[in-house]
């Protein structure tokens, strides 16, 4: 019987790519404002973003776009203003952060039929996402010693904080080796919110549910039921 149904934040319930982008366009004009932006593009900053996610995974957010943002200032000699700018992002990037237009109305709905939780390796947090409330528990990343998904730590820590059996509990999210592989491998079941319609990766264990809305959520867990 599925007991809980736990989410994960980015790009799940939260529409994180347009803040991130416009925290960016923000941090450029900064620098234009100063006079330092020299050549730095846009596109540049992204190509960095890339880069330091790929060498610093598992790591705190926070460091990962440290890393990120001071590789874009090496660029053009500005290591000095990485605080500042930093600080900057992070400002602009939690104020214009929004979740999927759906979000609400579901975890409504869900509520009433499921224990909620919400587990991530970002930064973003229920009360500043206006969530606070809504889920039964939370699982942080980088926090009492809870290691990055996919983890079989992170999701251990989920099942202890859910009070539930791993197979009472349905971990949802976007990245199928994070929120499918590393949910699945702890005994949890999963649905795989696949947007793009990416391909599953040959030779791995498939999710128990594939959606490509969160709107479907609520079928796809009647069905997990049955």
């Amino acid at each position: 019987m599925i007991t809980t149904v736990v989410f994960d934040a980015d790009d799940t319930l939260v529409d994180i790519a347009p803040a991130v982008h416009s925290a960016q366009q923000v941090v450029l004009a900064e620098l234009e404002r100063m006079g330092r932006l020299g050549s730095l593009t846009l596109d540049q900053l992204r190509a960095d973003e890339v880069v330091a996610f790929a060498e610093r995974e598992g790591e705190p957010i926070e460091q990962v776009r440290r890393a990120a943002l001071g590789r874009s200032l090496a660029r053009i000699g500005a290591e000095a203003e990485l605080d500042r700018l930093l600080a900057l992002f992070f400002a602009h990037r939690f104020a214009v952060t929004r979740l999927y237009d759906e979000v609400p109305g579901l975890l409504a709905e869900l509520r009433g039929g499921y224990a909620l939780g919400f587990g991530t390796n970002g930064n973003n947090r229920v009360d500043r996402l206006g969530l606070a409330g809504t889920f039964a528990f939370t699982v942080y990343a980088h926090e009492a010693g809870v290691p990055a998904k996919p983890a079989a730590g992170f999701f251990e820590a989920v099942v202890k904080a859910a009070q539930a059996s791993p197979e009472s509990i349905v971990h949802i999210g976007d990245s199928y080796r994070n929120d499918v592989a590393g949910a699945a491998a702890a005994g949890l079941r999963t649905v795989w919110l696949n947007r793009v319609g990416a391909a599953h990766p040959p030779g791995s264990p498939p999710p128990d549910a594939v959606i490509r809305r969160l709107g479907e959520l609520p079928q796809a867990l009647t069905q997990l039921v049955r």
